[in-house]
């Protein structure tokens, strides 16, 4: 999702400004469309509440509050990086591929210091760190696009890294926590 949004925002915003729009109109665009499918959902689920709140326990109604909000963590975190967009063109315009390996750097540094018994809250960081090296990865879709008869490179790396953070550690299987 996010790599693909990294796509979509980098050309969005390329658009944008050749036509000479302003960053505040985009972005209320961007927002537009990323919260029209989620505000339905949250609306009949808080009627849903209101409604069922006399009639079932408080844990059932945690429970599914719990069931419909947990998907839409992504959300907050994803309008964050849709925002950093500007920037973000700018970094993969001077770094190219240069600046997923800085976003990714941050996230290993950040996640050393807390599996290293550091600040534990400092961890809260790599909610933007791996999203936004995910999303300036989906930046040079161009580059991965030609070079795609080395897809197997790409995919057969990201499944080892995967297997070995879980497997040898430090992540467990849910890769959280």
């Amino acid at each position: 999702f996010f790599i693909v949004g990294g796509f979509a925002n980098l050309v969005s915003w390329q658009r944008t400004v050749d036509a000479g729009g302003r960053w505040a109109d985009w972005m209320a665009t961007r927002m537009r469309r990323l919260l029209a499918p989620a505000l339905p959902m949250v609306a009949v689920w808080l009627i849903i509440v209101a409604v069922a709140q006399p009639y079932l326990e408080h844990r059932l109604i945690h429970a599914g509050h719990r069931l419909v909000t947990k998907p839409l963590w992504f959300l907050g975190v994803y309008l964050v990086i849709t925002a950093m967009t500007p920037l973000l063109v700018r970094l993969h315009a001077r770094l190219g591929m240069g600046a997923t390996a800085l976003w990714a750097a941050a996230a290993v540094a950040i996640d050393a210091t807390r599996f290293g018994g550091g600040d534990a809250p400092l961890a809260a960081l790599n909610f933007v760190f791996v999203w936004v090296a995910l999303t300036q990865l989906g930046m040079s879709w161009q580059l991965l696009v030609e070079h795609r008869h080395r897809w197997w490179m790409l995919a057969g790396g990201g499944y080892l890294a995967l297997t070995l953070m879980v497997t040898v550690g430090p992540y467990n299987i849910s890769m959280g926590g």
